[in-house]
C-alpha cells in the first residue's frame, strides 16, 4: 500500500512539473509570435 501511494505521489509531481515547463514553453511561444506582430505592425504603420 504504502509503495503504491509514493509512486502515485511521484507520478502527480512529475506529470505537474511537465505540464509547467510545456506551458512555459507556450508561453515564450506566444511571446515572441506576439512581439514579433507587434513588430511588424509598427513597421507597416510607419
Amino acid at each position: 500500500m504504502q509503495q503504491a501511494k509514493s509512486s502515485k505521489a511521484r507520478y502527480s509531481k512529475g506529470f505537474i512539473f511537465e505540464n509547467c515547463h510545456n506551458l512555459n514553453r507556450i508561453a515564450i511561444l506566444a511571446y515572441r509570435e506576439i512581439r514579433y506582430n507587434l513588430d511588424s505592425a509598427r513597421h507597416y504603420l510607419q
